[in-house]
């Protein structure tokens, strides 16, 4: 009787449980073409945030909880 390895793996790992939301800006009449944010990697972007559309977030820059940065009607945030 084998027993399967990491079969459920992801249901066990609770580090991936709450992360940031980021995503690219809805497609609108306004702004018909998706942009993605940019994050550097030293960036702290709090698990409960969200960063939508065209935003950079520079080097070393902390995003504190329930924080939502949207540019999602065509005008850059940085």
């Amino acid at each position: 009787m084998g027993e399967k390895k990491g079969s459920n793996a992801s249901s066990n790992n609770q580090s991936h449980c709450f992360e940031p939301f980021i995503s690219p800006n809805p497609i609108t009449s306004l702004n018909p073409v998706q942009r993605f944010p940019k994050i550097d990697k030293t960036a702290f972007v709090s698990q409960f945030s969200s960063v939508i559309g065209d935003v950079t977030i520079r080097n070393n820059v902390y995003v504190a909880p329930n924080v939502s940065i949207r540019a999602d009607e065509g005008t850059p945030f940085i």
